[in-house]
């Protein structure tokens, strides 16, 4: 998606803050951990449910999961969405693991990532300080981005 937006005129992406981030989900969170009785579920009635902790039950539709199949496009070796990229991430993140980031950050031009870490941060960053080191975060995409102009 970003490539496709950086094409766009008027205006370039500028840059991306990604928090919590889970790139091509399908595939490297929900499809590993279907199990037998999920996929009889997609298959007879097209979705499946499972419980969260962040909503009453999250639905996965079959075709949510095969237009993920289709579009799993960012974990790719040297995938470039052409802007810096500032990635945080709370290491108490019950919903998205540390590999992932670490996959994510594996994939993206070294010279244009930022990953900062939040030690007792949870998936959601609410709270006052993460916010803090949020909006910090998007300042510096702001500053930097004024300087190149």
């Amino acid at each position: 998606m970003v490539k496709e937006l950086n094409k766009q005129p008027p205006f370039p992406i500028a840059g991306l803050l990604l928090i919590a981030p889970a790139p091509d989900f399908t595939k490297e969170l929900i499809e590993p951990r279907l199990t037998e009785a999920d996929k009889e579920q997609l298959k007879t009635k097209g979705y499946f449910e499972e419980k969260s902790p962040y909503f009453e039950t999250n639905i996965w539709q079959k075709e949510t999961l095969e237009d993920g199949e289709k579009n799993n496009l960012v974990l790719t070796p040297n995938f470039d969405p052409n802007c810096p990229v500032h990635i945080i991430y709370g290491l108490k993140d019950d919903a998205v693991p540390m590999k992932l980031i670490d996959k994510l950050v594996s994939v993206l031009p070294k010279e244009r990532v930022v990953k900062t870490i939040i030690n007792d941060g949870d998936h959601q960053l609410s709270r006052p300080e993460d916010i803090e080191v949020i909006l910090r975060s998007l300042d510096d995409l702001i500053n930097t981005n004024e300087k190149a102009l």
